[in-house]
């Protein structure tokens, strides 16, 4: 099975505008890096403190799958609010096999965590 690039977008407030620049963004990246297949997730309205956000948890589902090789965000805050989540979410992402990309950080940076 070919595993694939998940691109997650997610914004609290009903801003079209900023949806649309992750959009964008995460997808030049995506491809500026040859990846593949990509599947967008997107968390319309929701704050990243809510544990029911819809396209987090087929997120979280699809990597326990097996289906996701990578996945690209804007922000480690679109993960997490804390850095006890981000570090959780984190491990969570390693023991699966799958790499976490962020806008503001170097590729690979958390191999570390």
């Amino acid at each position: 099975m070919s595993r694939t690039t998940a691109i997650y977008l997610r914004t609290t407030k009903r801003d079209f505008a900023d949806l649309a620049y992750q959009r964008t963004a995460l997808h030049d990246y995506a491809g500026a890096l040859v990846y593949g297949s990509q599947v967008t997730y997107e968390d319309y309205g929701y704050p990243v403190t809510d544990p029911e956000r819809p396209a987090f948890t087929l997120l979280e589902q699809d990597i326990r799958d097996g289906k996701v090789a990578r996945v690209l965000a804007m922000s480690l805050y679109s993960l997490g609010r804390n850095t006890e989540e981000v570090a959780k979410w984190a491990r969570f992402l390693l023991d699966h096999g799958t790499e976490v990309i962020t806008m503001d950080m170097p590729k690979g940076g958390l191999a570390n965590v």
